[in-house]
């Protein structure tokens, strides 16, 4: 386990990893995080968050300006893009004390040249949304959308990295019971027609996109009991082995 070196800031509960990935062309690692500025939470919006970036190479902070404090919504998920060596998130701008939701895009930070790029959303179908989400799905730019009123996942694709006009609707999964959060975690078009996904933060399942049904995953040693809440993330396998012996359908 390593600790990272402290910036001259004071961390606390409130400060939150927000991005980490693999630089493959520099063969470094980046962490960010964020901290409000302000402890009063009215105050988040006017005054915002300091974003801070972590180099392991050479073990420094540097802290981010412009083009990371003008937006709102870094807290709420990224997508690291292996295949374009960037990480994305879905932010909306922030202007006058305001968040201006309607116009939310993606906000892609390239690890080797430190640059940002903004791509347009999905034109999503006007329903009553639940949550978005980047994600990195089959080498793909992808952003998933849950409805609360279809009780529906879409899951879209950036199927030309960079260009906002070839986002395409993947697939759509629609669960045999509610739920209040649904998050697909993998799923190969050229291989197999099931897409495995954690189901409100307590169970997985395998949903199959030709027949519409799903099947649980069984994975030993997740906490038991009648409260458990977990989350889960995509490593690559030099950072984590998974035993196929402790995964059962």
């Amino acid at each position: 386990m390593k600790v990272l070196p402290s910036n001259f800031h004071i961390y606390d509960y409130a400060t939150q990893v927000i991005g980490f990935g693999h630089d493959s062309i520099n063969d470094d690692y980046r962490l960010f995080i964020s901290t409000p500025i302000s402890h009063r939470s009215c105050d988040e919006i006017f005054r915002g968050r300091r974003f801070e970036l972590y180099r392991a190479k050479t073990k420094t902070w540097t802290t981010l300006g412009t083009g990371f404090s003008d937006y709102f919504g870094f807290e709420y998920g990224c997508a690291f893009v292996r295949n374009h060596n960037a990480l994305h998130w879905i932010i909306a701008p922030r202007r006058g004390g305001f968040v201006y939701h309607v116009e939310r895009f993606v906000l892609a930070f390239d690890l080797a040249t430190e640059e940002l790029a903004k791509f347009s959303m999905p034109k999503f179908q006007e329903e009553t949304y639940c949550e978005y989400k980047p994600v990195e799905f089959g080498g793909y730019l992808c952003v998933f959308s849950g409805y609360e009123d279809a009780c529906r996942l879409d899951m879209w694709a950036m199927m030309e990295y960079g260009e906002s006009t070839t986002w395409a609707k993947l697939f759509s999964v629609v669960p045999s019971s509610n739920y209040s959060a649904l998050k697909p975690l993998t799923y190969n078009y050229k291989t197999s027609d099931e897409v495995l996904l954690i189901v409100d933060r307590e169970r997985f399942i395998l949903y199959d996109l030709k027949t519409n049904t799903e099947k649980e995953v069984n994975i030993s040693g997740l906490p038991n009991g009648p409260i458990r809440y977990f989350d889960s993330e995509l490593c690559v396998s030099s950072l984590v082995r998974l035993d196929d012996a402790m995964i059962s359908c």
